[in-house]
């Protein structure tokens, strides 16, 4: 079986991530974090029920079914989102 080319794969990805609403963008930078959706909600300021909403729209964004999925689509997208926590745009 090939291996897959990794710059071929995150080619293919960054349309997707650049659909993402910057709402979206944060709760994805907590999911990565791994927070809750409750703490993901706290450090937002809406409640969990809201990121559940935002997730769920940002997972179907992503093609991915469940949390290993998107772990597996972002393994070095990690550091992506960090400008966020640096007082970038939210």
């Amino acid at each position: 079986m090939p291996i897959p080319d990794p710059l071929s794969a995150h080619d293919k990805l960054a349309p997707r991530l650049d659909g993402l609403t910057p709402r979206e963008r944060d709760v994805l930078d907590g999911v990565l974090r791994g927070l809750t959706n409750r703490q993901i909600g706290g450090d937002l300021g809406i409640s969990h029920r809201t990121v559940e909403v935002h997730r769920a729209h940002m997972m179907r964004k992503l093609g991915a079914r469940n949390l290993l999925e998107l772990l597996e689509l972002l393994p070095r997208q990690r550091g992506r989102f960090s400008a966020v926590e640096e007082g970038g745009a939210r």
